[in-house]
């Protein structure tokens, strides 16, 4: 028997929890599960094509704002009457608030995930989502890290609801190398061919540290002169970041190229993997770089000790170390076999754990628990 599940989210710009609700809709039918998703926010909508061709419904149900989203308690309640999901699953927090409220209201039972450990939440956030904990039927933390998080926040009554870790995962085979995207992108970069290019996929948020990251690189660029670095992405950070990197005599070195729908040919174009986060729940990015073979050089923060082992599949430094990560990438920037080693096992790891398939027979499992 085939599942109705509402998905909620705030946006659906090309986050990493956004997209994992794309790849929730194409694999749905083949789990007998069928999803329908409603956001928010009007002007963040890249990844509504990509949802509607995955065979999703999309509905914008329009807030001006976070503070308009925690009005839509009663809109969202309607509109769960008429779709009459199974389950509502809601992501976020702010999204995860309006959903429980609105299920409590229409009578439908509701999980939310936690993308983020609480104490990263903004303190009046937390208060809400605290506040509406009990109003859902279950919780799913994204890493063992996010899990401890709520065990630290949360009070433990017989209304608490259970908590399952249930790790994002990837299509694994959505990333195989793409050499001419690989030849593409370098040639859209002017690269030389004996440039190394290290790169990340990142909203250019103050969470991702991509100060830290501009350092590292002028540290790196410093010892290699062959060396290039790109940025993915975009965000409020991104003025800043850009000045930043003029100051440090970067520009030339450092690109920017904004949001970009295809993670894939930019993947296939780094050499090396680079994330300086300051904290995480489990980026959906590393797990993607890894399914691309990138060796990885990552802070030690959230669900990524979870997942990279250091000197196995990939480089963990202490969050904020600039010296060590330096050190680590230019130690992959010299020794080629080292870094398609990390990168093999990187690759290797995410097949067996961190697939998309293992991560949505764990839900559709929680969904039928449920409902």
């Amino acid at each position: 028997m085939t599942m109705k599940v509402l998905q909620v989210i705030k946006s659906l710009g090309l986050g990493g929890a956004e997209r994992l609700l794309v790849d929730a809709a194409r694999m749905g039918p083949s789990l007998g599960l069928q999803h329908e998703v409603v956001s928010f926010l009007p002007w963040k909508d890249a990844l509504i094509p990509d949802l509607r061709a995955a065979g999703a419904h999309v509905t914008v149900l329009p807030a001006s704002s976070s503070l308009g989203v925690l009005a839509m308690a009663d809109r969202l309640a309607r509109h769960v009457r008429v779709v009459r999901p199974d389950v509502v699953h809601a992501h976020l927090p702010i999204a995860s608030v309006v959903a429980r409220l609105a299920c409590r209201l229409a009578g439908v039972p509701c999980v939310s995930t936690e993308h983020n450990v609480l104490e990263r939440y903004h303190p009046a956030t937390r208060l809400l989502t605290l506040s509406s904990w009990t109003l859902q039927r279950h919780v799913i933390a994204c890493s063992d890290e996010v899990a401890a998080s709520i065990k630290r926040h949360v009070p433990h009554t017989r209304s608490t609801p259970p908590v399952t870790v249930v790790h994002n995962g990837v299509a694994v085979d959505r990333f195989e190398h793409d050499e001419d995207g690989r030849r593409r992108i370098r040639n859209r970069l002017k690269l030389d061919d004996d440039a190394i290019l290290v790169g990340t996929v990142a909203v250019q948020r103050t969470q991702k540290a991509l100060d830290v990251w501009l350092r590292v690189a002028r540290g790196v660029w410093g010892r290699h002169p062959h060396v290039r670095f790109v940025l993915v992405g975009d965000g409020p950070e991104r003025g800043r970041l850009e000045a930043l990197a003029h100051d440090l005599g970067l520009a030339g070195v450092v690109h920017f190229v904004g949001l970009q729908t295809d993670p894939v040919p930019w993947l296939s174009a780094m050499d090396v993997w680079l994330s300086t986060s300051a904290f995480e729940g489990l980026p959906l990015a590393l797990l993607e770089a890894m399914a691309a073979q990138r060796p990885v050089v990552a802070t030690a923060v959230g669900g990524v000790v979870e997942v990279i082992a250091d000197h196995f599949n990939g480089r963990l430094l202490k969050a904020g170390d600039e010296a060590g990560l330096a050190d680590a990438v230019s130690a992959l920037v010299t020794d080629r076999a080292a870094a398609h080693r990390l990168g093999l096992m990187g690759r290797t790891v995410v097949e067996k754990r961190f697939g998309i398939r293992t991560m949505q027979e764990r839900l559709r499992s929680i969904y039928e628990s449920v409902a």
